[in-house]
């Protein structure tokens, strides 16, 4: 089931928008925002970037996550988290940093994680969106 949906209806209720409030807001169609949310379509690099661009940091951050998580794999994603956990060693992020560079992911999803791999290192509340959404992910039979 894709995580960007389900976010950018968060987002939306959170902020107590209608799809016409989100549609001023994003300089996007009624019907662009209705495939959005029920998972038809997922936006283009420039419809992105308009979406982002009426977002905060952290609704930012959340809707890039729901991104990378319907696009990464799970394992994969977790080690996002080292990344960004400055209490970890140097091997250890070194480790996950190789382990990204293996995974082939568009260009824009690499600079989306890049990122926020930066902004987790200042913000605290994006590196614990980072964490609360690699929690949620089932771990790997063993």
């Amino acid at each position: 089931m894709a995580l960007f949906p389900q976010t950018l209806k968060t987002i939306l209720d959170a902020r107590g928008w209608a799809q016409k409030d989100a549609c001023e807001a994003f300089h996007l169609s009624t019907a662009t925002i209705s495939q959005y949310l029920a998972g038809g379509r997922s936006p283009e690099k420039k419809q992105l970037a308009q979406i982002l661009a009426a977002l905060t940091e952290p609704e930012r951050a959340a809707l890039q996550i729901a991104i990378m998580r319907d696009t990464i794999p799970a394992p994969e994603f977790r080690n996002l988290v080292l990344l960004t956990d400055a209490t970890e060693s140097a091997r250890v992020r070194e480790e996950a940093e190789e382990s990204w560079r293996r995974i082939p992911l568009p260009e824009d999803v690499r600079r989306a994680v890049e990122i926020l791999v930066q902004s987790a290192k200042t913000d605290p509340d994006v590196a614990a969106l980072i964490i609360a959404c690699a929690a949620v992910i089932p771990q790997p039979p063993v």
